[in-house]
């Protein structure tokens, strides 16, 4: 955002950065936790008294993200990786896993 003053940042400076940050390849994700942080900072201002306008990015969305299926080792897949552990030089390996 080219470090503007918080008194002059707006709604559309925050989407024009986050629009900007996804072109050079940044992740919603971290874009995301980017706006949390600036919302953050404005509630805290606002809590102690600093600030008195409105928080310039609460009103404004995050960005969805593809949510990732979680997937699980079969007993065999298990059993297999159970095994190649108990071979492994880092003998707490096999034992942490089982764990």
């Amino acid at each position: 955002m080219k470090n503007p003053r918080a008194e002059n940042i707006k709604s559309s400076d925050f989407t024009n950065y986050r629009n900007e940050c996804l072109k050079t390849g940044v992740g919603a994700n971290t874009i995301n936790h980017e706006h949390t942080y600036l919302s953050a900072i404005f509630n805290e201002l606002t809590r102690i008294g600093e600030w008195k306008k409105e928080n310039p990015v609460a009103k404004i969305r995050k960005l969805k993200l593809d949510e990732q299926e979680l997937t699980f080792l079969t007993s065999s897949q298990i059993l297999e990786l159970l095994e190649e552990l108990k071979l492994s030089k880092e003998s707490d390996c096999y034992h942490i896993t089982r764990i």
